[in-house]
């Protein structure tokens, strides 16, 4: 798990440099069809990240009302009072981040080895540990790959 923790470090610190020019304003833009606008991208992955440290024990860091507008198979808005601020998206998702990386380091084997409790996850992610090594490596790489994409698309440089 010190190549996932080490790989949730690299990751936040991407979302946070990924982030650091884009103005409250365009936070909810959504160009040319994508609909996956930043606001989303950081609640959403703060959403994951918290969910990660509850299954490991943990307890909740964000409030319920993550889930509808974060959670899996939300829709996307263009809409800026839909969101909480850039600030605050940021401000969770840190939280969200110190608790995942705190409940993995807290995690025992037998915890990790423990069936996945997400319903629909389990079949490719039957353990806790592979759920988590799923959601730090590909899921959180999918998001910061549209991230990418929509800095470009909002005429933002290249952060990498």
């Amino acid at each position: 798990m010190e190549t996932v923790l080490k790989l949730a470090e690299m990751n936040a610190e991407l979302l946070n440099r990924m982030l650091a020019d884009v103005p409250q304003e365009l936070m909810c833009r959504q160009v040319h069809g994508v609909k996956n606008h930043a606001a989303w991208q950081v609640g959403h992955l703060a959403f994951v990240r918290a969910g990660m440290a509850q299954i490991l024990g943990a307890e909740p860091v964000l409030g319920p009302e993550w889930q509808g507008k974060f959670g899996r198979g939300t829709e996307p808005v263009d809409d800026p009072t839909a969101y909480p601020s850039k600030e605050e998206l940021l401000a969770a998702y840190a939280r969200a981040h110190r608790a995942s990386v705190e409940a993995i380091r807290r995690a025992d084997d037998a915890t990790l080895d423990g069936p996945t409790p997400v319903p629909g996850m389990a079949k490719r992610f039957p353990t806790k540990r592979l759920l988590i090594i799923g959601m730090f490596g590909s899921h959180e790489a999918l998001h910061l790959g549209q991230l990418s994409v929509w800095r470009r698309l909002v005429g933002l440089p290249r952060v990498l």
